[in-house]
């Protein structure tokens, strides 16, 4: 991910925490075990769906290592949102609504 100054590369195999901050501008806020942290719009995982692909994967694979020791229900919260929205727009394009 491209910050402001730099950019952040984030190993989703290695997540040690995930976190949504709400108010004014929403947050995911991902950190994993080599100290790497970065912040996005969780809109972006709406807009790109291999995206949020490659980041619930990978923290699959830090859950079931157990290296994911906070966060999880914020990932799931998160799942939740993303996967809501991709109905919503497959219902739409499909004339489901």
């Amino acid at each position: 991910m491209r910050g402001l100054l730099r950019e952040h590369r984030i190993r989703t195999e290695y997540l040690v925490s995930v976190r949504c901050a709400g108010g004014v501008a929403p947050r995911v806020v991902l950190r994993d075990a080599f100290g790497t942290r970065a912040a996005f719009d969780p809109r972006v995982l709406s807009a790109n769906p291999l995206l949020w692909h490659l980041l619930e994967s990978g923290a699959r694979r830090s859950l079931a290592s157990e290296l994911l020791i906070s966060g999880a229900p914020a990932l799931q919260a998160l799942a939740d949102a993303v996967d809501g929205e991709e109905t919503r727009k497959i219902m739409s394009a499909s004339g489901l609504e």
